[in-house]
């Protein structure tokens, strides 16, 4: 289901499994994804479902958890514009990087930050900040990332080959963003995964033109 982009079914599922086998984060987490990807019956009932299941879990402590929970808030904010689940998204994005140093919380850190950095009524130093540490976090996922792929048969290559497309385009290195994303599909992606990437390849572009202004 999940591979066929049947989030509505999936979340059904994931759903079932979390009430046979109680307190398996695992399944929960699965229930929360599928469930603001269905978008329905509308992308904000969606999203505000997925927050309540998420909270399920006691500790939202591990990468996983950090990383849904970040992305929930992070929609919910584009569905209403309310800073307040901006600035909750960058809190678990953050919690995420530092701790854990996990490439996925950071690079959403970094965008959020400079999603922050755009908002109106920012204090000049404040917007100053949030461009310099989300520049800083980027050059960090790229570092971490590029290490990682040193090891004999790294893990999750693809979407480490996303990332870093993602974030050598948010530090302005087309040639670099190119070179990664051409890797990114040389592993063959799910059209869903194209897509997850050109949302965010938008959002970085996007982001370079209203910082440009």
């Amino acid at each position: 289901y999940m591979r066929e982009e049947r989030f509505v079914e999936a979340a059904a599922k994931w759903s079932r499994l979390s009430e046979m086998v109680q307190n398996e984060a695992y399944f929960v987490q699965q229930w929360a994804l599928c469930t603001y990807k269905s978008k329905y019956p509308s992308e904000l009932k969606a999203l505000t479902d997925a927050l309540t299941i998420i909270e399920r879990i006691s500790s939202l402590s591990d990468t996983e958890t950090l990383g849904i929970t970040g992305a929930i808030n992070k929609n919910l904010w584009k569905s209403t514009h309310d800073i307040v689940y901006l600035d909750t998204a960058i809190e678990y994005y953050k919690k995420g990087w530092s701790l854990y140093k996990d490439y996925y919380t950071g690079e959403n850190y970094a965008q959020c930050i400079e999603y922050k950095a755009l908002e109106t009524g920012i204090d000049p130093e404040e917007r100053t900040y949030y461009k310099i540490e989300g520049k800083k976090t980027r050059e960090s996922v790229i570092t971490v990332i590029l290490k990682s792929l040193e090891v004999e048969e790294p893990e999750e290559v693809m979407w480490k080959y996303a990332t870093l497309s993602n974030c050598y385009r948010g530090l302005g290195n087309e040639s670099k963003a190119t070179e990664y994303e051409y890797k990114f599909i040389q592993c063959s992606p799910k059209s869903c995964e194209i897509s997850t990437f050109n949302i965010s390849k938008k959002e970085i572009e996007e982001y370079l033109i209203s910082n440009i202004k």
